[in-house]
């Protein structure tokens, strides 16, 4: 007898095989396992020739079944195993995909984030507590504290001492005329604009109108002040606040008083741990928003923007912004413009000791550039901004030959901007506001703004009555402030909707990496003077070079090395550290030559060892002589990305009402209300300049928008222009933004990752 095969599964199958002895089975060789799932209970498979067995198995009650006839019965059973497989591996996959979802969404991420102390650990962290000793708690500018609420430099303000007497120097005061939320550059900014305002001769509070073109005999007198180089540095290393002349009739009234409140420290955030480039404009480019603009010949707006702007609008029935004219965007460009100098002005006034540096900027394409002359060419006397080729661009970054072909094919050199040290610039903007009587309270976090609508008590006549104020500013810890105004400029922080329902969801959060190498002193790429002669050469061999006068050739000697960048997605940004550092209380002029390069562009902050072999491979990809360079810093920071990329600069119009009277269709937004200064995407050293002093003529009811600039009679201040053209979206993608954002920046660094090996790709919409 030879089995081919036997299949029990059953009672009366089990039975059976008692009757085949061991020893019959110990003899044959061959048989055969198959699928249980091929047959049924009571089934055995036998060959046809086996009639004993067959006979015995009739007699179990069980099915026969020959070889012959279990090769169809096997095919169809498998074939309707693998429908039942598959009907059982769709769930799965769906609550898989369900699972990393919610897994990837904004509430959870959020949650996971908020378990953390976010502690900023830059490289300019590290040079501030070198300048002050390399103690950490060693001085009251310190940015770590006890995570308590506290005023910062309570010694500098008129009740100050007399409140720390009494234990109540954190103590927030009962009302303030302005409660500015974020003591980031935007907000330290706006209390700075609003004190010298408040604190000036009242016929002399007239916006001053800058030159557009940049004044540059202003950079030139603050480059000769050699003689208060040193003034910010005192024998023991510290810092030490200011000494301006200003008004003291107003600063102490709490009628007039500004306050600033910070979930942290100063300088803790993205304005403490950005790359430094002082540079006008915003995000998106001027000719990007000028192809958008309705005015433009052949309008058609397809990029990502709108589109989302169009999907946004027909799914809350709101009508989409307004369509601007190509007039528009150049005055808000132009606003910019005289940021820039008023930012130099500041420097200057209040002898901030930030490392600033005229060095200019480069930046490269990986696409190619059609060099346009004359098109972009300004007035006489305005900066000239000068076309590079891929051999120039190369030359000034210092990238090896053996790599000139691969990377950039041009780019462009604009010598009106400069760097920066962001957190000591932004310490010396609080410094400057606490001057003005500006008091700062730190690890003091906003909750919610109640509208007040409680009568003031009756009183006697001669007792003096506070202000009642429009708002209630509530704060974690329940205390509360009465306001007439609240300035939100929290940045990329979650907004609560009893904040604001308007910002809660109209932006994004975008992390950004950066990364200092260990001294590369001489063997630094970017070197000093190269600029010079790369330019001075481009403007000899111009067709326009007769229009260059010596004194615009002198201009360009002498030039620091330049901030450079390209024009990635996730693009790259790098400097070289600034010449002028402290060790030991000492300032000297020796060059450590870091590069501090930054790049990426994350909805999810990733692991440590992970940026930085991404940090690495894009450095390595600019300067590959830079392989086995050390990093000494990584860090990162967390920027607020509106949909359109433009700031979000306004009124919270659900905090109006019908009350407030109408003079000149200007003042009566003065009587109080709920504005915000946001969303800068990354690029915020220049605007939330120009953010702060829109915002105080705003809240102050000064005019500076001329009516002959456009034909619309409604804009007498510049913040509506923002306002209106570009508010924030009422939705983000909420609950999986940060998963959709994080999709379509991937799609495009896959675009751009092609593109430089040579593969030929359509053109992807204008991401902004």
């Amino acid at each position: 007898m030879r089995i081919a095969s036997i299949v029990a599964r059953s009672k009366a199958t089990s039975c059976f095989l008692s009757h085949i002895s061991r020893k019959s089975l110990r003899n044959h060789r061959q048989y055969y396992y198959f699928s249980s799932a091929s047959l049924d209970c009571n089934t055995l498979l036998i060959p046809k020739t086996s009639s004993r067995i067959a006979l015995s198995t009739e007699l179990k009650g069980s099915r026969i079944v020959s070889y012959t006839a279990f090769n169809a019965f096997s095919t169809s059973s498998e074939a309707t195993s693998s429908k039942i497989v598959q009907a059982h591996n769709t769930p799965f996959a769906i609550i898989s995909l369900l699972f990393l979802a919610v897994l990837g969404s904004d509430p959870v991420v959020s949650y996971s984030l908020n378990e953390g102390e976010d502690v900023n650990d830059s490289y300019w962290m590290h040079q501030h507590r070198q300048r002050n000793g390399g103690n950490e708690n060693s001085d009251e500018y310190s940015l770590l504290g006890p995570n308590t609420r506290s005023l910062r430099n309570p010694g500098l303000h008129a009740d100050g001492l007399y409140h720390k007497a009494e234990g109540k120097a954190n103590a927030l005061p009962n009302f303030s005329k302005v409660v500015i939320v974020g003591g980031g550059m935007a907000g330290l900014h706006t209390a700075l604009a609003l004190a010298e305002k408040i604190n000036a001769d009242p016929s002399q509070v007239v916006e001053k109108k800058y030159a557009v073109e940049s004044n540059r005999s202003l950079w030139k007198k603050w480059f000769r002040r050699n003689d208060k180089k040193n003034k910010m540095q005192q024998p023991d290393g510290k810092r030490k606040t200011p000494q301006i002349q200003h008004s003291n009739q107003n600063k102490d009234k709490p009628e007039q008083q500004i306050i600033v409140i910070d979930g942290s420290t100063i300088g803790n955030f993205a304005s403490g741990r950005a790359k430094g480039l002082v540079v006008p404009g915003f995000q998106v480019p001027l000719e990007d928003l000028e192809a958008d603009a309705v005015d433009h010949e052949g309008y058609c707006d397809t990029s990502i923007p709108a589109v989302l702007d169009s999907i946004i609008s027909f799914l809350f029935s709101e009508p989409p912004a307004p369509k601007y004219t190509k007039q528009i965007v150049r005055d808000m460009y132009d606003m910019t413009y005289e940021a820039l100098d008023r930012l130099r002005h500041i420097v200057h006034r209040y002898e901030i000791d930030c490392e600033w540096v005229e060095s200019g900027s480069v930046e490269a394409s990986i696409h190619s550039i059609e060099e346009e002359q004359g098109e972009n060419e300004n007035a006489e006397g305005s900066d000239k901004t000068a076309f590079l080729s891929a051999e120039q661009v190369n030359e000034i970054m210092g990238i090896p030959e053996k790599n000139c072909k691969n990377l950039y094919q041009g780019g462009e050199y604009d010598p009106g901007c400069a760097g920066v040290n962001p957190l000591e610039l932004t310490l010396g903007l609080a410094d400057a506001a606490e001057s003005l009587g500006v008091k700062i309270f730190e690890y003091t976090k906003a909750a919610r703004i109640e509208r007040n609508r409680d009568d003031n008590d009756a009183t006697a006549a001669t007792e003096y009555v506070p202000p009642k104020g429009r708002f209630n500013l509530v704060t974690t810890e329940g205390q509360v402030v009465r306001c007439d105004h609240v300035v939100l400029c929290t940045g990329a922080e979650n907004i609560s909707n009893k904040l604001s329902r308007r910002l809660a969801y109209s932006f994004v959060p975008i992390y950004t990496w950066m990364a200092a190498t260990a001294e590369l002193r001489e063997e630094c790429p970017l070197k000093d003077g190269v600029v010079d002669s790369v330019i001075a050469k481009n403007l000899t061999g111009s067709a326009n070079s007769a229009k260059t006068s010596g004194h615009e050739a002198d201009s360009l000697t002498k030039k620091p090395a330049p901030m450079c960048g390209d024009d990635h997605v996730s693009l790259n940004y790098w400097r070289r550290t600034p010449t002028l550092v402290q060790k030991k209380f000492k300032r000297n002029e020796d060059n450590e030559g870091r590069i501090l390069f930054g790049s990426l562009a994350d909805t999810y902050p990733f692991p440590k060892w992970l940026i930085s072999w991404r940090l690495r491979y894009a450095l390595t990809e600019v300067y590959p002589q830079l392989r086995d360079v050390k990093f000494d810093h990584v860090w990162g920071g967390k920027l607020a990305f509106p949909l359109n990329s433009m700031p979000l600069i306004g009124r919270d119009t659900d905090y109006d009402d019908n009350t407030q009277e109408d003079i000149d269709g200007m003042n009566k937004y003065s009587g109080g209300g709920v504005w915000y200064a946001t969303g800068f995407a990354g690029h915020g050293i220049v605007p939330t300049a120009m953010a702060g002093s829109v915002l105080a003529n705003a809240i102050l009811g000064i005019p500076d928008y001329s009516l002959d600039e456009i034909n619309n009679v409604s804009h007498h201040q510049r913040w509506q222009l923002f306002h209106e053209y570009f508010p924030p979206s009422p939705w983000n993608g909420s609950p999986v933004s940060r998963a959709g954002a994080g999709s379509l920046l991937l799609v495009y660094n896959l675009w751009d990752w092609l593109g430089k090996r040579g593969v030929p790709l359509p053109p992807l919409p204008k991401l902004w």
